[in-house]
């Protein structure tokens, strides 16, 4: 079966890691970030606070590993932001800072799994 967007999200479903709002992000031609991925998803946490996530597939683990690298580069001012890849390495998850552990942790394990 190939990994899509909607394998992510039925992972999380299915192992509770709740989320609503879940959105193709459309790419962006002059954006910086590495045009690797095959699919790009935002979707919203569930509160309080109310946190935004956002997950990438790809076709290869060199291509996620890219768009991996590209965004733990960046130091945001304040509490850092959660990254997670797959163990297969083709679903990089960001969350916001603001997610709590737990919560974030929840995420981490659904994808750990996944190709």
């Amino acid at each position: 079966e190939p990994l899509t967007g909607h394998t992510v999200l039925y992972t999380f479903k299915k192992t509770g890691a709740r989320y609503t709002d879940a959105a193709p992000v459309a790419r962006t031609p002059d954006s910086p970030l590495p045009n690797s991925y095959t699919e790009h998803v935002a979707f919203l946490i569930p509160g309080p606070p109310i946190s935004g996530g956002e997950f990438f597939v790809c076709a290869t683990k060199s291509h996620c590993d890219q768009v991996f690298d590209y965004l733990t580069k960046f130091i945001p001012i304040g509490p850092p932001d959660y990254y997670f890849q797959s163990r297969g390495g083709r679903v990089v998850v960001h969350l916001s800072s603001n997610v709590a552990p737990d919560t974030a942790n929840t995420f981490a394990r659904a994808i750990t799994p996944l190709p």
